[in-house]
């Protein structure tokens, strides 16, 4: 009975140690992508906010109707760029599990 026991507790502390090992390996990999999903989101706000700013530019200088139609499609292409980068954001942001790993993580741990 002792033996059976030892057994199960060394098979109880291997699958600890496994399971450990996959969820700071799967902790590794969502960092590096959000790291990566958050330095590409903060570059194209930027890019937004150099864009307003020239836009502050041009609506102090419009005079013409030509200015002001070129000026509501600069901003009409803004509205689209705020919204596609936040669409890309949302879609590109991985479901970050604490905890979920499959038989492939196992088999590649134990083998």
């Amino acid at each position: 009975i002792r033996s059976h026991y030892t057994r199960l507790i060394d098979e109880l502390r291997c699958a600890q140690i496994t399971n450990e090992e996959i969820v700071e390996r799967q902790a590794t990999i969502h960092n590096n992508e959000l790291e990566l999903l958050i330095d590409e989101h903060r570059q194209r706000c930027e890019q937004i906010n150099r864009s307003i700013q020239d836009l502050r530019v041009i609506i102090t200088d419009w005079s013409t109707i030509e200015q002001f139609k070129q000026l509501q499609l600069k901003l009409t292409h803004l509205q689209e760029d705020i919204r596609e980068a936040n669409e890309i954001f949302q879609e590109r942001l991985p479901e970050m599990k604490v905890f979920e790993f499959d038989n492939d993580d196992y088999k590649n741990i134990n083998h």
